[in-house]
């Protein structure tokens, strides 16, 4: 009577095993922190969860975390997950009672989220935006990580969203499909939270996630423009403060340099651009959209040499 427990216990504990041993080849493979491997894989399987759960199209995926689904480098760590959320009220107590349901599907993936201890906070006015903040701890056998959620409300997607599949660490395991933002509502608002902070802003990772964008995504003029607009609108941002970021004194700034460089470094990623030939690239990719070029109505991007083109 006791064997069949007992059995279950071993192959539990024998299966966690396995999953953190590959874990760790795939962190000395990618030398990569395992830490931040382990992270993804606790963010990877939330999202199945997700996936699998009756609120799958009332959180749309957006973020660093959506750009994993467009190639990017995993050496692009994020440590929260972005979401808007459509459909839902944005209560607090609402909020945590969907993440509780969740965290609580069983899965054959050797994790295990605290629903008992999720924390969820309004975040605050002078924030990027207003939404809500949620804390879970997810589990591996003893390993311990905290998945930070932040979930917006209000927000217009141009051109979407759309399901995907989201990438997964080891190929036994069943792939999340999810609903994501817009490629182009995406660099809508890491633009708009550039040129809000400008000088203050410490955020690298958003001009060096529109590139990426920019560098391996086709768009359309029209749609790149409505998003913009709406985005900026939305968030009560003038366009025209663009020109202080696109300005000489923004490009030439010696601590943003230092910041580009140190961001570069921090995240293990190769760029030749210094942060000056950075903004050119960026300024070449967005002011026309910006100023509503009417000679570019109806083109379409061309990363390959770096322009708008007719159709």
């Amino acid at each position: 009577m006791k064997s069949e427990p007992t059995n279950r216990s071993k192959q539990i504990k024998d299966l966690t095993a396995s999953v953190k041993a590959r874990l760790l080849n795939i962190a000395k493979q990618t030398n990569r922190d395992f830490n931040a491997v382990l992270l993804q894989y606790f963010q990877e399987r939330f999202l199945y969860r997700l996936s699998i759960s009756q609120y799958q199209t009332g959180f749309i995926l957006k973020g660093a975390l959506l750009l994993l689904t467009q190639r990017m480098s995993r050496l692009r760590p994020t440590r929260d997950i972005d979401f808007l959320g459509q459909g839902l009220s944005n209560a607090p107590d609402n909020i945590k009672k969907i993440i509780q349901e969740i965290v609580t599907i069983d899965c054959k993936d050797c994790v295990i989220f605290d629903h008992k201890n999720i924390t969820v906070d309004e975040i605050a006015e002078n924030a990027d935006y207003n939404g809500i903040r949620v804390r879970v701890e997810a589990s591996l056998g003893g390993m311990k990580e905290v998945l930070w959620m932040d979930v917006a409300f209000g927000d217009k997607i141009i051109a979407g969203p759309h399901q995907t599949d989201f990438p997964v660490l080891l190929e036994e395991m069943p792939v999340p499909k999810i609903n994501v933002y817009s490629i182009e509502s995406s660099i809508a608002e890491k633009f708009e939270a550039l040129v809000k902070l400008s000088f203050v802003s410490s955020r690298m990772k958003d001009i060096y996630d529109i590139l990426f964008q920019a560098q391996n995504e086709t768009f359309l003029f029209d749609n790149i423009r409505e998003a913009i607009i709406a985005t900026f609108q939305h968030r009560g941002t003038p366009l025209e403060d663009r020109k202080v970021i696109f300005g000489i004194d923004f490009k030439l700034d010696s601590d943003k340099q230092k910041q580009w460089i140190a961001f570069l470094s921090r995240n293990r990623l190769t760029v030749n651009e210094s942060f000056s030939e950075a903004m050119n690239k960026l300024e070449l990719f967005l002011e026309s959209v910006c100023s509503n070029d009417p000679n570019l109505k109806d083109s379409s991007w061309e990363a390959i040499d770096w322009k708008w083109k007719q159709l």
